[in-house]
């Protein structure tokens, strides 16, 4: 998936070539920590990816195709994206992303850290095709959700409330 999409910066073990280039996890009160360099894939927790590459994978799961020759994929899109629990107060799970409904539609949306430093949050609206990616390195990093998120998709976002972010 990740060379299909182009996502170039984008493994799920530690590659030499990320040297010097990567992130570093940033403790408040030690200052930078030592890069986890995983050599063994991990699903949940090893990839190492940039806004740019992550973005594509969104876009992905935001397009919509057209024909019968890509049926099969459109309904498999929309069986991940459809609500199979309710959470509360307009947050869902689906199969591998969360859902929220909003005031200008439904959205999907991700969330995840590792070790509580590296924070990310993506949400995206597939009928609007406009979608935000948040990365950060910093135990500060989740207090840039509440503010930035609902300004680039110009509503409020049920999930984070419910995250408590």
């Amino acid at each position: 998936l990740l060379t299909r999409l182009g996502m170039k910066n984008s493994s799920l073990v530690w590659r030499e070539d990320y040297a010097g280039r990567v992130a570093q996890e940033q403790n408040y009160r030690r200052g930078p920590m030592p890069k986890w360099k995983p050599s063994v894939a991990h699903a949940a927790s090893s990839l190492h990816t940039t806004a740019e590459d992550y973005a594509k994978f969104v876009a992905l799961m935001m397009a919509r195709y057209e024909g019968a020759a890509h049926q099969r994929k459109d309904e498999t899109m929309t069986s991940m994206l459809g609500r199979a629990t309710e959470v509360e107060g307009g947050v869902y799970w689906g199969l591998g992303w969360g859902l929220q409904e909003t005031e200008i539609g439904d959205q999907f949306w991700h969330w995840g850290n590792n070790g509580n430093v590296f924070h990310h949050f993506i949400t995206a609206s597939r009928d609007k095709r406009s979608g935000v990616v948040v990365l950060t390195n910093s135990q500060n990093g989740r207090r840039l959700f509440r503010d930035l998120i609902p300004r680039f998709m110009e509503t409020e976002q049920p999930a984070i409330t419910w995250l408590g972010y």
